[in-house]
């Protein structure tokens, strides 16, 4: 099967209609397997998708909740379908399995590229924040911002 932008698009509008608040439960709970997944098969788009994850566990958990609940839907859904080792092409294909999963996650990513910059600065600014206090008054980070 030859995977072209137009069937990558159908798939993701299909799948976003079809994701439920149950899915984004299931990327929570499998977290450690897309981590080995994102840090193995991705390659450089690993550090993109690691931070998908986070952002969608973030909203989950009620942490970060200052972005569209599309994006989120996105998100959950880019990483279930790397977690489906069935999809476009199966991930056992040995050197081209993962290609499915790579350009799914490339075209989720820049489509909610917006909300992922904004999610990474707000990261950013709550480990400052975080540090900042640990040096001046000794506070630790769990102990201010517990989730």
């Amino acid at each position: 099967m030859q995977i072209d932008q137009a069937t990558l698009q159908r798939l993701f509008r299909t799948g976003i209609r079809n994701i439920k608040n149950n899915d984004i439960l299931r990327v929570m709970r499998r977290s450690k397997s897309l981590r080995r997944l994102i840090n193995g098969s991705l390659g450089e788009m690993g550090a993109e998708a690691a931070q998908l994850l986070s952002m969608v566990k973030d909203y989950a958990s009620g942490t970060y909740r200052d972005l569209p609940r599309t994006t989120v839907l996105a998100g959950a859904f880019a990483l279930l379908y790397v977690l489906n080792p069935f999809d476009l092409m199966p991930d056992f294909i040995p050197g081209i399995g993962y290609l499915d999963d790579m350009s799914m996650m490339a075209l989720v990513i820049g489509s909610v590229r917006r909300d992922v910059e904004n999610y990474a600065r707000w990261r950013r600014s709550r480990a400052a924040i975080a540090r900042r206090l640990r040096l001046t008054f000794g506070v630790r980070t769990r102990q201010m911002f517990a989730d």
